[in-house]
């Protein structure tokens, strides 16, 4: 199918862009982002690879994943606006 009114036909993209939450004895991160690249490594498939699973490969997915130990690093960099003195 073309767009209307121009010559390329439709396209799209899919990516990763998931928010979770990191909890362990001292409290909650909330609403961490993990996308791209980095979700994909972490899962363990691709997005295109992800939309063919079935409802139940995703649920186990799901359930790797749920109540999992896992490490974690935060690396906090200062932002570029912020002014020196």
């Amino acid at each position: 199918q073309l767009c209307p009114g121009k010559d390329q036909a439709l396209s799209a993209s899919t990516d990763f862009d998931l928010l979770v939450d990191f909890t362990d004895h001292t409290g909650t991160m909330q609403v961490c982002s993990l996308r791209g690249p980095v979700a994909e490594k972490t899962l363990g498939c691709t997005t295109d690879e992800f939309t063919r699973l079935t409802y139940d490969q995703r649920t186990a997915l799901k359930w790797r994943f749920l109540l999992e130990r896992c490490k974690i690093y935060v690396k906090i960099v200062p932002s570029t606006k912020m002014k020196n003195g």
